[in-house]
């Protein structure tokens, strides 16, 4: 039933496109506000991205450069060509203590999809294509170091 389930959605993301993408990450050794990621940095099909909200509310809005938004929908077509059909798996790997990373796609049609997961400690997991997966969510590491605030501003 997983597979197939994650088969609907690769073929939804393939043949009607996607809603939007977001990563979340935590990082427990930094200051609250100052972990890439931490409060959800989401990008819209058309390259409208938001970072946040904060806790108080407080969000970053902004638009990628169409170079950027081009690098990201490529990536995202081949992770969808390269996974369909694929199931989740699971690698050994080294992660620093207390942090984690999640990122998923929403497809126009279908329900969201986890693509790349490190959540629980010395393990990464994909799900689709390992090597399409990690593209796409160095893709997205690339965008939040651009346009994800250093410290989020409270």
């Amino acid at each position: 039933m997983k597979q197939w389930t994650i088969s609907l959605v690769a073929l939804a993301i393939s043949i009607h496109g996607w809603k939007s993408i977001q990563e979340k990450t935590t990082c427990e050794a930094v200051a609250p506000g100052s972990c890439i990621g931490e409060y959800g940095f989401r990008i819209d099909a058309t390259g409208k991205f938001t970072a946040g909200p904060s806790p108080s509310g407080l969000h970053v809005e902004g638009k990628l450069t169409p170079a950027e938004l081009k690098k990201l929908q490529q990536a995202i077509a081949d992770d969808a060509k390269k996974g369909a059909g694929l199931s989740e798996m699971c690698t050994a790997s080294r992660t620093i203590p207390g942090s984690s990373d999640r990122l998923t796609i929403t497809p126009v049609k279908g329900h969201d999809r986890v693509v790349f997961r490190r959540e629980r400690p010395n393990e990464t997991c994909f799900t689709g294509n390992r090597d399409a997966a990690t593209k796409l969510h160095d893709v997205m590491q690339s965008l939040m170091a651009e346009h994800y605030p250093q410290h989020f501003p409270e």
